[in-house]
């Protein structure tokens, strides 16, 4: 059965067979936003406003959308969860299915939704257009959905910056930022839509405050939450009202109580929620940045928000419960409406998830044997469509990218071991995924935080983006179905610039047969001189790379730090410890002299570096049993 694909399969069979041409025209453009009210130039919309349109499709619709790209730079459109079976060149991730659209061109994506429905996104996935604003709703409604309601509206949440990506990308990827201190945003966004029209009209939108949501007692709500954000996590919940859980990433599933939701970066779901009979009271809908995944906590920054679900202009509102620190939702218990049993792996895949400095000194990330994943010379699509069984080598795609091979019809069981201190969001492209374990403490004996893998599963929940808990661990497992080169990567757009990704090259026999490149990405390609055919470095080679990138690599002690980083860092560590050692001395009456404070220090500075290899990451995986790189 293939993962993804099979399930949705069925419901597609049961609906009907009616379907439209959607045809969109999209000029990405700058404008002006003031959504917080503070007014951002430079922002990246459509026709030269924002938000961009949310596209509001039917299943079997056909879906085709013209992007003309009048930004300064190169720009792409990936409709995120949209699997693209035999179209993989529209995938819209470039360096990997195809070239950024070169300013001033335009692009036609064909975007199939013909087994598909549920709740999804657009946005940008080249450059820093996505982080600056390029990113909108896409839902596709199944002609027969499963579960009654009433009405839908659809909520967006999303972090929000007051300065342009490019200055705060290069603030975050730069030497004199060792520790990869990501940029906190300046505000968080809600906004609604209904019938794909921003609330209370297209051309006034409103946001968090300004924004009501109208309810009308008895009746019974969709409300499609999804994060559209750059980085932060959120939590949401509503006064005075109950929530179900219907859907996750396109995944119907049966109705799941809870009293949160935990959104991180690219995840969606859909809640039921019945309205108050009473209706002489309004209530607030609450969203609440994650601050533990900020390093710092700018002073000043507000953490909660809220907007009003209303029945009636002029009512008071409702005594608010003040929620602050929330946790993960169990979103691995959720069960799919249409079952499909666990897979049995065929293979296995560890990645690791680190952050170092490298040996440029900047903070980069990496999850395959310590690469850290850069855009090859050639779209990795087009080096596995262009070189016959040169393809099947692994050499092929080049020293930067991460790959990993899978032959149709394999099955993979991915695990991600998260070594950082926060959690990380990872998404699939090409297809969904089985969730079959979640730990949130790879270091514990007590199997509720750190449960064995096992097979055998009748149901396990299904999605396109998961949460992996920081110092955790998740297994997912999909069949290789879809031909093509699928990027698995941290939805966090700052890692994703940091290369925390990898790429899996899918049925590659079969992508040469099935797959034949548009002549307009062809010419796009040329027109910038990126190359269509050959290796990494667009040679028809396995042994000349030259051009191709090579590094940055992972440092073997403190792992790419500068003289001075390091020198700042030792200085930091030997601070602790002697005061730590100090405070031991009083506790015994201050009996040692300086000289055996000394020998203590430098005994536990040498059995950290024992247990580990390092001060920076080795501790950790030391802890687990694994051996230090």
């Amino acid at each position: 059965m293939r993962a993804g694909l099979s399930a949705l399969a069925v419901l597609a069979l049961a609906s009907s067979a009616s379907a439209d041409l959607v045809e969109k025209w999209y000029n990405l453009t700058y404008t002006t936003a003031s959504p917080d009210g503070f007014e951002k130039p430079w922002v990246v919309g459509v026709n030269g406003t924002w938000p961009p349109p949310i596209l509001n499709v039917k299943a079997n619709d056909t879906v085709r959308i013209h992007a003309l790209n009048s930004l300064d730079m190169g720009c792409s459109i990936h409709h995120h969860g949209i699997f693209f079976n035999g179209t993989a060149y529209y995938d819209g991730a470039p360096g990997v299915t195809q070239c950024p659209i070169p300013s001033g061109s335009s692009l036609t994506y064909e975007v199939p939704v013909d087994l598909q429905h549920g709740t999804y996104w657009w946005h940008s996935h080249s450059s820093v257009a996505y982080q600056d604003g390029l990113r909108a709703p896409l839902i596709i409604h199944a002609e027969q959905e499963p579960h009654k309601y009433d009405d839908e509206f659809t909520i967006i949440l999303s972090d929000w910056y007051h300065e342009r990506a490019t200055k705060l990308n290069n603030q975050f990827m730069n030497k004199y930022n060792p520790t990869g201190a990501e940029p906190v945003p300046d505000a968080l966004l809600i906004y609604a839509a209904q019938n794909g029209t921003y609330l209370p009209s297209n051309e006034n939108v409103q946001f968090n405050g300004n924004l009501s949501i109208p309810f009308e007692a008895g009746k019974t709500y969709r409300l499609r939450v999804l994060n559209t954000g750059v980085f932060a996590m959120s939590f949401f919940w509503i006064d005075g009202h109950e929530m179900q859980v219907i859907e996750a990433d396109g995944i119907d599933t049966e109705p799941y109580p809870v009293d949160f939701l935990t959104l991180s970066v690219a995840q969606r779901y859909s809640i039921l929620v019945t309205a108050r009979n009473d209706t002489s009271q309004n209530y607030l809908v609450h969203a609440n940045f994650d601050d533990s995944m900020f390093d710092t906590v700018p002073e000043g920054l507000t953490l909660n928000y809220t907007t009003t679900i209303s029945y009636g202009e002029g009512n008071p509102t409702a005594e608010s419960g003040f929620r602050n620190k929330l946790g993960l939702m169990e979103d691995h218990l959720f069960v799919p409406l249409v079952a499909e049993e666990q897979f049995v792996p065929t293979t296995s895949l560890e990645l690791d998830v680190w952050f170092d400095a490298f040996d440029n000194g900047v903070n980069r990330a990496s999850m395959l044997d310590n690469i850290t994943w850069v855009a090859p010379e050639t779209p990795s699509l087009m080096t596995m469509l262009s070189m016959g069984n040169d393809s099947l080598d692994p050499k092929a795609y080049g020293p930067q990218t991460a790959q990993h091979l899978l032959n149709r019809g394999d099955v993979m069981d991915l695990m991600i071991i998260n070594f950082d201190a926060n959690a990380h969001p990872f998404h699939l492209h090409g297809s969904t995924f089985q969730v079959t374990r979640v730990a949130t403490d790879v270091t514990s004996d007590d199997p509720l935080l750190n449960p064995p893998h096992t097979l055998g599963a009748v149901n396990p929940m299904r999605r396109d983006t998961i949460i992996v808990p920081a110092g955790g661990a998740v297994n997912i497992a999909w069949q290789a179905y879809n031909p093509g080169a699928w990027i698995f990567h941290c939805h966090i757009q700052w890692h994703m610039e940091a290369g925390l990704a990898v790429v899996f090259m899918t049925d590659i026999l079969g992508a040469q047969q099935a797959l034949t490149l548009p002549q307009q990405i062809v010419d796009q390609c040329e027109a910038q001189g990126i190359s269509t055919t050959g290796n990494a470095a667009g040679k028809m080679s396995l042994t000349d790379f030259a051009g191709a990138p090579k590094g940055p690599r992972d440092q073997e002690h403190i792992t790419g730090w500068t003289p001075k980083a390091k020198g700042a860092l030792a200085g930091c560590v030997l601070t602790a410890l002697l005061g730590m050692i100090t405070v031991v001395w009083y506790a015994f009456g201050g009996e040692l002299d300086a000289e055996e404070l000394k020998e203590e220090v430098l005994h536990d500075m040498a059995a950290k570096k024992a247990a580990g290899g390092g001060l920076i990451k080795r501790g950790f995986k030391a802890v687990t049993g694994k051996k230090a790189a």
